[in-house]
């Protein structure tokens, strides 16, 4: 007699069910967005989605916060044992690439919420926001308190970074398809790590130096 197949266990089902909400959250948007496509593409039938994660909004929540937390509480401990102020932040923005490098759909996902005012934006994403953004502020005040900083506004800093990046990642089908934009350019990597990260560091260090 055949062994009957071992069913998923319930953390896969959840990983199954959580990357095909984000495939789908990335394409339409949270308002966009069907539960059945997300089941039919997770492999699962409503109420095992219903029953493993929730309804919709429970999914983009789980999605986003497990990224954007995951990132502050990672950002917490790295920024815990760095050294100097520009260590620090450099390893706020290696970070911050890393986990856009390692989640391609976050950025599409954000630069929906954004073009639509944050209106679905979960509360716990938004503390998770605030979270990086207070560690950036505690960053910059150590460099004011030594004199490598001058004081600017620590959402400034997070909107150049993370604005620099976000754009960066979306806009890549677009330049790597336009004929006109300068070979060099359409060729450059979609990836942040090494070129383009090091560039925006430069970059961003040196419009916080006193």
């Amino acid at each position: 007699m055949e062994e009957a197949p071992h069913s998923d266990k319930s953390g896969d089902t959840v990983e199954r069910i959580l990357c095909a909400a984000a495939e789908v959250f990335a394409e339409s948007g949270f308002p966009g967005a069907r539960v059945d496509e997300i089941a039919r593409r997770a492999g699962v039938n409503k109420a095992m989605l219903y029953y493993h994660v929730g309804d919709k909004k429970d999914l983009y929540e789980a999605v986003i916060r497990s990224i954007i937390v995951e990132t502050a509480e990672r950002l917490e401990e790295e920024i815990r044992q760095a050294g100097t102020p520009e260590d620090k932040m450099r390893i706020y923005m290696r970070r911050f690439a890393a986990t856009l490098d390692e989640n391609p759909l976050m950025p599409p996902i954000m630069m929906r919420e954004l073009a639509s005012g944050g209106t679905t934006l979960p509360r716990s994403a938004l503390e998770g926001v605030a979270r990086v953004i207070s560690l950036i502020g505690g960053i910059l005040d150590e460099g004011v308190a030594k004199g490598v900083f001058r004081p600017i506004n620590p959402f400034l800093v997070h909107m150049m970074v993370a604005g620099a990046f976000i754009v960066y990642k979306v806009a890549a089908p677009v330049r790597e398809r336009a004929e006109f934009i300068p070979e060099e350019v359409r060729r450059m990597p979609r990836e942040l790590a090494g070129s383009v990260l090091g560039d925006v560091e430069e970059m961003v260090l040196r419009a916080i130096r006193k």
